[in-house]
């Protein structure tokens, strides 16, 4: 748990040195790696075990946070799509943690998507300030560490958490959205349509969790 606080000041601070290097940074490579670290360092007991199926779930985070950094870098400069699909991930993961019995994770999860929520509300109706790669890295390595967390050290769906990331799918394909094209209503209606995957993601967490028909 305490690891997780300081993967999101090295985040934080990684971003800060890219936006210094913006036009001479290895932007694409650290996004790569970075992710990597973050799983050894969580899973380093794991990764020492060198048991097959332990090596291959940490590759598989492993791969899964490399995309969510990617869509978020590919998406940075697109309005706000950026830390709407940060601040949605980041209400699911929350609801997912909390139905796996994992109320710690949960209240770092909200607290990343109430930090991100409140970016988003000086940036609405109209743009005023850019998601730079402080604000993405320290944000995006806070939801991965506890989204990591979640998936080796919880009894939370993993398969809930894998349907979270049709978030950053839908983000790719915002153009094609109804309304995201206008400046007023888009994000509006690009967070409405991501909500639809988290609260399926919830769902899916909350019917194939242990005792979940005692609710």
């Amino acid at each position: 748990m305490q690891k997780i606080v300081y993967i999101a000041l090295i985040g934080l601070f990684l971003g800060v040195v890219l936006d210094l290097l913006i036009d001479r940074a290895p932007i694409r490579p650290v996004a790569l790696i970075w992710p990597g670290v973050i799983i050894a360092w969580l899973g380093w007991r794991q990764l020492l075990g060198l048991e097959v199926p332990d090596l291959a779930r940490l590759v598989l985070v492993w791969f899964v946070g490399a995309f969510v950094f990617d869509r978020l870098l590919a998406l940075r400069t697109a309005e706000i799509v950026a830390p709407t699909m940060v601040l949605v991930a980041g209400i699911g993961m929350s609801a997912i943690a909390m139905i796996g019995t994992a109320a710690s994770l949960s209240q770092l999860a909200a607290a990343v998507a109430a930090a991100t929520g409140g970016f988003l509300l000086w940036n609405w109706p109209r743009q005023r300030y850019p998601f730079s790669m402080a604000a993405l890295f320290g944000a995006a390595s806070a939801l991965f560490g506890v989204g990591a967390t979640i998936v080796l050290f919880t009894r939370a769906s993993s398969l809930a958490l894998a349907i979270l990331l049709l978030i950053f799918v839908a983000g790719s394909i915002r153009d094609r959205l109804p309304l995201c094209s206008k400046p007023v209503w888009g994000p509006i209606a690009f967070g409405a349509i991501a909500a639809i995957t988290a609260l399926l993601a919830i769902a899916v967490a909350f019917f194939v969790a242990p005792g979940s028909t005692d609710y």
